[in-house]
């Protein structure tokens, strides 16, 4: 997704084990300055300046980047 003028890269993943290998070469390759795990997992953040977003979330993704500053 855009947000302002950078992209932030997604995944997401069916379960709660969440061993993200193209994020994380996306991540290594590309250095953003920010990712959004999606999964049946809890909301956390994780290494790399990555967000660990449960899907029941997805739909208020942009409400929690305005308002909570979740990538900002």
């Amino acid at each position: 997704i855009q947000v302002g003028n950078s992209v932030v890269p997604i995944e997401v993943k069916s379960e709660t084990n969440v061993r993200s290998r193209s994020l994380g070469a996306f991540i290594d390759k590309y250095s953003p300055t920010q990712a959004i795990m999606i999964s049946m997992g809890d909301y956390e953040k994780k290494a790399h300046s990555v967000s660990g977003v449960p899907l029941y979330l997805v739909n208020r993704l942009t409400d929690l980047i305005e308002v909570e500053g979740l990538f900002l």
